[in-house]
């Protein structure tokens, strides 16, 4: 299925992330977050999140009322840029730094247990999950940064194992305790993943498979031509190009 697109506002400026919960709509320009009531587009609240250079790049993660974020300042004369993680309520104007310049931006994903992320301690790299009200929890993990998706009360990186010849792995950690579950050798094609109503899908080489999630092995193949973004949520979704046009694609089951 095809989407087509409507108009349901116009921002101040550049819209850097937005997400959607049940009756509200979030915004982020610069480094604001905006709700809006998606009933009737009034405004709801605004979060200011501190940032040290004026926000790049940003993404939004809501789950129920409890909202995760991620703000960046890489510019292409600072080169890469650790981010900033926050997390807000939308019944409170408080926003709770989570962790401070060492996340690696956008390999994240959240549900009712907290943020999943990966970032730096120390000296070392390590796989976070962020709970809503306590601090994180985290496992050394060399293998990032990596696309991070969250399926079936796990937690999956598509990884490059440069150990093990440069080449790509499914690793999969429990849910609740970022133990090592198993991690299997992909094709070096495959370059995203995603948590979805459908399960977990695997993207690379102009097709999306369905993965089980217990193995990581293929559970079904669907040649996608032009595929590039896969879209984690409810509704299994892939962004594709075609001729210069971008689609948004809906895979049904």
């Amino acid at each position: 299925m095809l989407f087509r697109s409507v108009v349901a506002f116009r921002a101040s400026g550049p819209v850097l992330a937005a997400a959607a919960t049940s009756s509200d709509l979030l915004v982020e320009v610069g480094g604001k977050v905006s709700a809006y009531s998606l009933s009737n587009g009034h405004r709801l609240r605004t979060w200011s999140l501190p940032s040290a250079a004026p926000v790049t790049s940003a993404g939004l993660y809501p789950v129920g009322g409890t909202i995760w974020a991620f703000t960046d300042w890489a510019t292409d004369q600072s080169g890469f840029e650790y981010a900033n993680v926050d997390r807000f309520s939308l019944s409170s104007s408080t926003v709770h730094r989570v962790s401070a310049n060492d996340v690696y931006p956008a390999d994240m994903a959240a549900n009712s247990a907290g943020l999943y992320f990966e970032g730096i301690a120390g000296s070392g790299n390590y796989l976070f999950q962020g709970p809503p009200a306590a601090l994180p929890r985290k496992h050394a993990d060399p293998n990032i940064d990596a696309p991070l998706a969250l399926s079936a009360g796990r937690v999956y990186l598509l990884a490059i194992h440069e150990n093990q010849g440069g080449h790509t792995y499914l690793d999969a950690f429990g849910g609740s305790t970022l133990s090592p579950v198993f991690s299997k050798r992909l094709s070096d094609s495959d370059t995203g993943i995603a948590g979805t109503g459908a399960g977990l899908l695997l993207l690379g080489g102009g097709k999306v498979t369905l993965l089980d999630p217990a193995s990581g092995t293929a559970a079904s193949v669907l040649s996608v031509p032009g595929a590039v973004t896969l879209v984690p949520g409810p509704s299994a979704a892939v962004v594709t190009v075609s001729h210069s046009t971008t689609y948004l694609l809906r895979l049904a089951r």
